[in-house]
């Protein structure tokens, strides 16, 4: 089952998505995937890292200082080797597992750039859950581009917890 966890911008979608993660592996859970926790200094977010989430390993993933070997887009520089990363964690996850988080498929993904060939590959061979982040205003466009039915949308402000996946 495809679950789309969804909200604003900062509204929370990548921190509820953690504490689920970190619960799922408590419980014993086999899952995989990847989380895109933001670095924030003097209250701006100045980058993101992409983190497995099964081993917990990170690597800068954006910034809005340019990088080296790292393509523009919106106000970040997209590091390169934080993207090759984040593909080798989506191309390991396998039906066999119960949970693959993908936190997020947004304008980068629709632009057939980021985790979109990662991602488009994944759905042939998904996890028995997939929990994909999107923000609200995209998420009709997203299930379109990527062909995702059925899903049911899980809501960052919604009260249902992590347990709605069966395990």
């Amino acid at each position: 089952m495809i679950y789309i966890l969804t909200g604003e911008i900062n509204s929370g979608k990548t921190t509820t998505l953690s504490g689920w993660v970190e619960a799922w592996r408590s419980d014993g859970c086999t899952l995989g995937g990847i989380l895109a926790p933001a670095n924030w200094q003097g209250g701006k977010k100045i980058s993101y890292d992409v983190m497995d989430a099964q081993t917990g390993k990170r690597r800068l993933l954006a910034s809005r200082k340019r990088l080296r070997n790292a393509e523009s887009f919106g106000p970040f520089w997209f590091s390169k080797k934080g993207l090759l990363f984040g593909e080798k964690v989506l191309m390991g996850l396998n039906a066999e597992m119960e949970i693959g988080v993908v936190d997020e498929i947004g304008p980068l993904e629709l632009d057939h750039r980021g985790w979109a060939q990662g991602f488009r590959s994944l759905l042939s061979h998904a996890p028995r859950n997939l929990i994909v982040v999107v923000r609200t205003p995209l998420v009709k466009e997203v299930a379109h581009s990527f062909h995702l039915s059925p899903f049911e949308i899980l809501t960052v402000s919604s009260s249902r917890p992590y347990s709605i996946l069966p395990h």
